[in-house]
């Protein structure tokens, strides 16, 4: 039990180890790029802030009425709910406010527009538009001023643009939405071009509807700033550079040579494979142990295969132990009964063992080769032996065997095998046509010699 713990807590350590040391090496390699980076870098951008600026934009409007008997007051206020039949006129006025921390030599105009726009079914589909000039453009070129107002008051006559869009529908005799859409646009530009604002002011009326309310829509206020930025470039700090330089390389090098043995893969032996297939396989009826079995006083019977072993198994309703003698070499599955070591024995093949395979398949080659010749009447057949490749590596002072080609027979001339096989064939069978034509002709032979 101790020696496996200190082999699984070994194995541990070797990969805590090579986690630990491509970690430092990554960030070793991180550190460098940046002191290299930093070296080679300019200086931050240098923002000088020129001046500051807010805009504010408002909209108020009233809602004359006609004189009726149901309201007192002559007007209603904003965002209300409005009879369209009571209404005579909608007094509206139109804010935007502009100011500056500095003064600036500015142009601004503005301009107001309506628009009665037809909306077709619930998916609001554009079927007819007109476009009115209520406010014709205002331009105004200011200079050295941070200050602007623009109070714009605008008289709105609701009866006209809804006669428009009820004639438009009486005519056609269409089913359509119509809504009055007036928009208050403010253009502001420095002549240094250093600001370009566009403002829309924007309410919407609904014109074919008893009841409505009035929708506005604007940016009530945009504060900003404005800067001047100035890239200031840096010589290189040689310094940082260096020492970058040099850590990287000190690190590069040190992956070089560490690169075979932190990302080492080491391939299963073929030992390693048959004693996984035979866990996997029979792992039910096998149990590995960790301490070594005592065969003193034992009578030890060798069996040949895993099958064997199986079949003791069963008979005896004993489980089958396994130790493993040498690390990745020898391993022994056992029965114990009373004074009988029923043993299988489980080896890594030895350079022996792959010489003598080696020459055991040459041999068997070589006889087929011989039995195929004469039969087939084929001379050109070649048998494919390559030399086993055998590397020597000392492990525990035993010379391992890591790769021995596969034996393999190569007809050169298969379509003349094949022609030789059908050859053979229809022989046979002629063959066996004569001796039934023999034996018939031996039969009717003494019938006309009794007749004589």
């Amino acid at each position: 039990m101790e020696v496996n713990n200190k082999k699984t807590s070994r194995l541990i350590l070797d990969q805590w180890r090579r986690v630990a040391i491509i970690s430092v090496l990554l960030l070793l390699m991180l550190i460098s790029f940046l002191m290299i980076n930093r070296g080679l870098s300019k200086d931050p951008t240098v923002k000088d802030l020129l001046y500051s600026y807010n805009i504010s934009n408002n909209i108020n409007y009233k809602v004359n009425l006609n004189e009726n008997s149901f309201f007192d007051e002559k007007y209603l206020d904003m965002n209300k709910i409005y009879t369209a039949s009571l209404i005579k006129n909608i007094e509206t006025t139109f804010y935007y406010n502009y100011s500056n921390s500095n003064n600036l030599d500015l142009t601004y105009n503005y301009k107001i527009e309506g628009n009665i726009i037809g909306n077709y079914g619930e998916d609001t589909d554009q079927l007819w538009s007109k476009s009115f000039t209520l406010i014709l453009p205002v331009v105004v070129e200011n200079t050295n001023t941070n200050l602007i107002n623009i109070n714009q008051p605008l008289d709105i006559d609701f009866n006209y643009y809804k006669n428009i869009s009820d004639e438009f529908i009486s005519q056609l005799h269409l089913s359509i939405e119509a809504v009055f859409d007036i928009k208050m646009t403010i253009e502001l530009k420095s002549l240094d071009g250093t600001l370009d604002k566009t403002e829309v002011i924007e309410m919407k009326i609904p014109l074919t509807e008893s009841t409505f309310k009035i929708v506005t829509s604007y940016s009530q206020n945009d504060q900003s700033s404005v800067f001047n930025t100035n890239i200031e470039e840096k010589p290189i700090d040689s310094s940082k550079v260096l020492l970058g330089s040099v850590l990287l390389t000190i690190c590069l090098i040190v992956f070089m040579l560490t690169f075979r043995s932190l990302f080492a893969i080491t391939k299963k032996s073929q030992y390693q494979i048959k004693l996984n297939k035979l866990l996997k396989r029979y792992g039910e009826i096998i149990v590995e142990v960790t301490n070594k079995i005592n065969i003193d006083g034992l009578s030890i019977v060798d069996v040949k295969s895993i099958e064997d072993m199986i079949d003791i198994e069963e008979e005896l309703h004993i489980p089958i132990l396994y130790y493993e003698i040498k690390e990745n070499e020898e391993g022994w599955f056992v029965i114990n009964k009373e004074n009988q070591l029923f043993r299988l024995k489980l080896k890594s093949e030895t350079t022996d063992d792959a010489i003598s395979n080696s020459r055991y398949k040459r041999a068997k080659a070589t006889k087929i080769v011989e039995k195929l010749a004469p039969v087939l009447n084929v001379k050109d057949l070649e048998v494919d032996i390559n030399k086993p490749k055998i590397k020597k590596q000392v492990k525990k002072d035993i010379k391992i065997v890591k790769e021995v080609k596969k034996t393999k027979v190569i007809p050169l001339k298969k379509e003349i095998i094949k022609n030789n096989k059908k050859n053979i064939e229809i022989k046979k069978e002629v063959e066996k046509t004569n001796k039934v034509v023999k034996t018939k002709k031996q039969v009717k032979k003494p019938k006309k010699e009794t007749k004589k």
